[in-house]
């Protein structure tokens, strides 16, 4: 049986590690932490030639990350390309962040179909907001950033004609949200048509050697692919991150407290994808996760608030991370069903206690706190520990009155 308090204390203080230095790991360890939040890594050998290459070589390569700033309000999941993108610069790579202030005027059709076409006025306010949430997640000391309309608002037709001769259309419209439309005999604007050969430009024009983004971009980075090729550029790699739910998002304006209580809803797969979109741990930890989850010996629950703290700490801050942690099970406590239980004199250990005052079995009191899912919270609100011993005397709790929370099962009440 492992230590579980300790491991938890190593989770979060490795999922919370987002300066980490990864330009000194070996180049496998570098593919292996990519591929832990990737659903498309492709193609997977040219990717890895070219770390093998830059490696050997002591050079970086260049990665391209767009920002479609129609909206100010950015979800969580539109975080883990922004984690991707952070692992790739702490590896020593240059990072450009596009931001489509042209094509957010046409919209992604593979994104949202029927997306509200914005003024430029509307665009460079959303512009501001969105540069201050980016500071969380990438040195901006390092990044290039650079704007789509500095070279589509001036590409004459003459020009733009040559290139869409070399372009075969057939891989745009067969593309599953054009087809739809199409097999369907709905009507569509010729922008959203050309929507993708408007952001294989923007790779012709940044010549990146990776593009990162979320799964539902595939198509166009594809398309990016075909017409560096057809202009005799080296075609950019492609990594996409895996999808989240869609039913689990929220803004990552949402307050602390909050996200502990949405974070806590997950179930055990999500939060399994969640631990890799959006920390810093290793696969190693990763796979140690969830084959201890598995055997019993973590309590899910309690890995749910490790996350939690996690999300909390990149989007806030440490302290916001605490404090949201206290006031969470402080709520949780006054939301629920407890049972009061007076601890008379005499030595009791802890797990018998819990058993005694439950319908546990012993057996199943002591995994609870072998496994890090039960705690202790003073009256007062001021104090919450893990317990840790099952075969301490319930006396020696310093606290008079207390509550013992057990995993997301019950909470007891007691009072010396």
């Amino acid at each position: 049986m492992i230590d579980a308090i300790s491991f938890m204390e190593n989770l979060e203080q490795e999922g919370t590690d987002f300066k980490k230095d990864l330009s000194y790991l070996k180049t496998e360890e570098q593919i292996e932490i990519l591929k832990l939040s990737c659903k498309e890594f492709y193609p997977e050998e040219e990717i890895r030639k070219k770390f093998i290459d830059a490696k050997a070589n002591n050079e970086f390569f260049s990665v391209k990350y767009g920002i479609d700033p129609s909206s100010i309000d950015m979800q969580i999941g539109d975080i883990p390309p922004l984690v991707l993108s952070g692992k790739l610069q702490r590896m020593g790579h240059k990072v450009t962040i596009l931001i489509g202030d042209f094509t957010a005027m046409i919209g992604d059709p593979f994104i949202v179909w029927n997306a509200k076409e914005l003024s430029r006025k509307s665009i460079e306010r959303n512009l501001k907001h969105l540069k201050k949430q980016l500071d969380n997640f990438l040195d901006f000391a390092k990044v290039n950033t650079v704007y789509n309309s500095s070279w589509l608002n001036d590409m004459k037709l003459p020009k733009l004609i040559e290139l869409m001769k070399k372009v075969n259309v057939m891989n745009i419209l067969m593309k599953d949200k054009f087809k739809e439309k199409l097999d369907k005999g709905e009507n569509f604007t010729f922008a959203k048509l050309i929507y993708p050969f408007i952001t294989g430009i923007d790779s012709i024009e940044i010549n990146p050697d990776i593009e990162i983004g979320k799964d539902n971009q595939i198509s166009n980075f594809h398309m990016c692919r075909h017409m560096m090729d057809v202009e005799g550029l080296i075609p950019e790699v492609v990594m996409t991150t895996i999808p989240m739910p869609e039913e689990c998002l929220f803004s990552i304006d949402t307050k602390p407290i909050d996200i502990f209580k949405k974070v806590s809803k997950l179930d055990k797969e999500s939060v399994y994808i969640w631990f890799r979109l959006l920390t810093e741990i290793s696969p190693n930890r990763m796979r140690d996760i969830e084959k201890l989850v598995e055997k019993g010996e973590l309590d899910l629950q309690a890995i749910k608030e490790i996350l939690a703290k996690i999300i909390v700490t990149r989007i806030y801050d440490k302290d916001e991370s605490d404090l949201a942690y206290i006031e969470y099970v402080k709520e949780l406590v006054k939301k629920s069903e407890t049972q009061d239980i007076a601890v008379l004199s005499g030595s009791v250990e802890i797990g018998e206690f819990i058993a005694a005052s439950t319908d546990l079995t012993l057996a199943e009191a002591k995994s609870y706190i072998k496994s890090g899912g039960t705690k202790m919270l003073s009256c007062d609100g001021k104090s919450l520990v893990h317990i840790i011993e099952c075969g301490a005397d319930i006396n020696s709790i310093s606290f008079d009155k207390f509550y013992i929370i057990i995993s997301d099962r019950l909470i007891l009440s007691i009072k010396k």
